[in-house]
C-alpha cells in the first residue's frame, strides 16, 4: 500500500477510485474541519 499523497489534490474520479475506508476517513476530516470553522470562526482568523 503507497503511503497517502498528502500533498496532492484529487479530482472526482481519483478519489471514487479510492478505496471505501480511505473515503469515509476523508470525509470525516472534512466534516470535521467545517463543523469547526462553523463553530468558531473567529478562532481562525484570531491569533489569539
Amino acid at each position: 500500500m503507497k503511503p497517502w499523497p498528502y500533498d496532492q489534490y484529487f479530482t472526482v474520479a481519483e478519489f471514487a477510485a479510492l478505496p471505501i475506508a480511505q473515503q469515509r476517513q476523508i470525509a470525516l476530516i472534512v466534516r470535521a474541519l467545517i463543523y469547526y470553522l462553523e463553530r468558531e470562526p473567529d478562532a481562525v482568523t484570531d491569533p489569539h
